[in-house]
């Protein structure tokens, strides 16, 4: 069983990493000659970050130069470290532009920054953005936040790839990257979001099983169980038979020809084990300090 003090000191760990990472992000970016602005947004630009929040890193590109800069972005996160999971969702982006989420592994686990490219031409200032750098004078958007400039799920030109394989690989990686973040939403108690998401957890492996012609997952028990003596642990065991369920599917997404994130498992079940102890001993995110370093 590991201890009360075992945790918190993992979720400082994960604070000081948050911090290198933010810092190793801001020295990248600021000395790209391509970029015209640069700004921080989400939990960290609203001051109000905990240890398990992710890092949502807006980029301003001079029009000249984006398309070659969209093309390199794989490339471009790697210069991070090597991403280990990475989920396109061109939904997310802005339109001319691009969007990646990727997760770096580090000593604390998985550390999600979500990467955004727009053209110059378009930008603006939000009132959620914690500027890095302007080097354009942008005209400030008092109404706007940063997703505003986001196409959304169902914008139009979205690439939906028809190649089977291809449709496996996304639907892996999506299922992946979801599942640190329902495991985040159980840690912050935010108890009717992270049920939500379990539900939409469902669906991407009946997806996957539609493709692959296997029967669709059927759980042994109700997801949602809002009447369940301890919702917390309920969700936790949930998310833990879910990610049981796409585990077992994977030789079989592999022989369809699909990429399958490398390795992930370990990490992921590694951080899934420390939330239920967050549960278990009661431990609030925000009574670590963020500003400890």
């Amino acid at each position: 069983m590991t201890s009360r003090t075992e945790i918190i000191a993992w979720l400082r760990q994960r604070i000081q990493e948050q911090a290198r990472l933010r810092s190793q992000a801001e020295g990248l970016v600021r000395q790209d000659p391509r970029l015209l602005a640069a700004w921080w947004f989400g939990s960290y630009a609203r001051g109000k970050p905990d240890a398990l929040s992710d890092l949502d890193l807006w980029l301003v590109v001079d029009d000249r130069h984006l398309d070659p800069l969209v093309a390199e972005r794989h490339r471009y996160i790697a210069q991070l470290g090597r991403p280990f999971m990475v989920l396109e969702a061109w939904g997310n982006a802005p339109d001319p532009g691009a969007y990646l989420m990727a997760n770096y592994l580090m000593e604390g686990g998985l550390y999600q920054v979500d990467w955004y490219w727009q053209a110059a031409h378009q930008a603006r200032l939000p009132r959620d953005g914690r500027v890095i750098f302007d080097r354009m004078g942008l005209a400030s958007a008092p109404k706007l936040v940063t997703v505003d400039f986001a196409r959304g799920s169902q914008a139009h030109g979205e690439r939906r790839p028809d190649e089977k394989h291809v449709r496996l690989s996304f639907n892996t990686v999506f299922f992946w990257s979801m599942v640190p973040i329902v495991a985040k939403k159980i840690a912050r108690r935010e108890l009717d979001v992270a049920y939500s998401m379990l539900d939409r957890l469902v669906p991407i492996i009946n997806t996957i099983a539609a493709l692959l012609d296997t029967p669709p997952y059927e759980p042994a028990a109700p997801i949602t169980d809002k009447n369940a003596t301890e919702p917390a642990f309920h969700q936790i065991a949930a998310l833990r038979h879910i990610s049981a369920a796409m585990q077992t599917m994977e030789p079989a997404i592999a022989a369809a020809g699909a990429e399958l994130p490398n390795a992930i498992h370990a990490p992921i079940r590694a951080q899934i084990d420390r939330i239920e102890q967050i549960i278990r001993l009661d431990i609030s995110l925000q009574e670590i300090d963020h500003d400890a370093r």
